[in-house]
């Protein structure tokens, strides 16, 4: 019997790496489960028109772990800061240049989008997007990060 490796124990390619750290970058820009990560790494590299073998979504996983980049991948643990704030955008139709034009009253609309964000990091955390009807306050839950411990959040300039 001949002495076969186990597929961990496979000598890790230099050329390999960098797929996988290709995988991990773009899964982090994305924010896409491993499985659709490996399928965009396919789709690149069948664009480029290069004959590469790409690693199945388990592999990206299991060795991307091994990267600096993991880190990136890690939720926070314990209290987290989180700032919470509006801006109003207002809704523009095709028709609104006309109406400028040429007179008449135009019919404004709008909307605010509320935004989550942690200040240590500068990322965004959420978003949602909302009549005019509703304040800061109100969207403190739907924005809230239910994966981790509530810290402090500050909405609107007023600590909740």
């Amino acid at each position: 019997m001949g002495t076969r490796r186990r597929r961990s124990e496979r000598p890790f390619s230099s050329l390999l790496g960098h797929r996988i750290e290709s995988g991990a970058m773009l899964r982090l820009a994305f924010g896409r489960p491993w499985r659709q990560t490996e399928r965009l790494l396919r789709s690149i590299v069948h664009i480029l028109g290069m004959e590469l073998p790409i690693p199945d979504d388990t592999t990206l996983a299991r060795r991307s772990a091994r990267l600096s980049l993991a880190a990136a991948l890690v939720k926070p643990i314990g209290p987290m800061t989180e700032v919470i704030d509006s801006s109003g955008l207002e809704m523009v139709g095709a028709g609104e240049w006309h109406l400028e034009k040429h007179g008449g009253k135009p019919r404004r609309s709008w909307r605010k989008l509320h935004i989550a964000i942690d200040p240590d990091s500068d990322d965004l955390l959420a978003e949602e997007l909302t009549t005019t009807e509703d304040g800061d306050a109100c969207q403190v839950g739907p924005l809230g990060r239910p994966d981790s411990r509530p810290g402090q959040c500050d909405a609107g300039g007023r600590r909740v």
